[in-house]
């Protein structure tokens, strides 16, 4: 089996496919860039904005939020003379205003990963399968309906279900990809340990998985 998933067909694609997509992320500073890039790309294809990550992180930091709120609107206008940005003054202000609605929330929840991966309003969710054509559902709406209350823009539930299939914590792989017993097995290692292991804890791969 040599396929990956149907909508990874450019160079862009295909590395992030292979490399981030759909393996469970949790480490909070790759959370807050990614769920940034997603906002980047509303109206946009998301590897436009992939292909311009590099240029998203000498502007701005993922790492430390709060550094970003010290960032001016004229700052703006010098960033945005930068042709491999993407060359919207809005998106790119709402960078500084998410970076706030993040700290807002890392104050009650403690970060994006507790919030997402630790919520007991949709944690049965977590390793679910969905068909293609969904691109939305209750969960992403709920999450969608909290993010913007702490002040998020550019995120919709659209968005946040991409997001959602992104962080692996719905189990996309299309089943004829390549990746779709490899991330599975990785989900369940991570998830049903006990069904991976022997008594003496080595790793075991049931015939039947295969």
């Amino acid at each position: 089996m040599n396929s990956r998933c149907s909508w990874a067909k450019n160079k862009i694609y295909i590395e992030y496919h292979d490399n981030i997509w759909g393996k469970i992320l949790k480490d909070e500073a790759k959370m807050f860039e990614l769920l940034i890039l997603e906002s980047q790309s509303v109206g946009l294809s998301f590897w436009q904005v992939l292909a311009k990550k590099d240029e998203y992180n000498k502007y701005f930091d993922f790492k430390n939020p709060i550094n970003n709120l010290k960032i001016q609107k004229e700052d703006i206008n010098n960033i945005m003379k930068n042709s491999n940005l993407i060359k919207n003054k809005n998106k790119l202000l709402s960078i500084i205003n998410n970076s706030k609605a993040y700290l807002k929330l890392k104050s009650k929840y403690e970060g994006l990963s507790n919030f997402i991966w630790n919520n007991k309003e949709w944690s049965s969710e977590i390793g679910k399968t969905n068909s293609d054509d969904i691109v939305k559902n209750n969960t992403s709406d709920k999450i969608t309906k909290i993010l913007k209350e702490f002040g998020f823009k550019f995120i919709g539930s659209i968005t946040i279900f991409s997001y959602l299939q992104a962080i692996g914590f719905y189990y996309d792989h299309q089943k004829n990809c390549k990746y779709y017993k490899k991330i599975k097995f990785y989900f369940l290692r991570m998830f049903l340990p006990k069904y991976f292991t022997n008594t003496s804890g080595t790793v075991i791969v049931p015939s039947s998985f295969w």
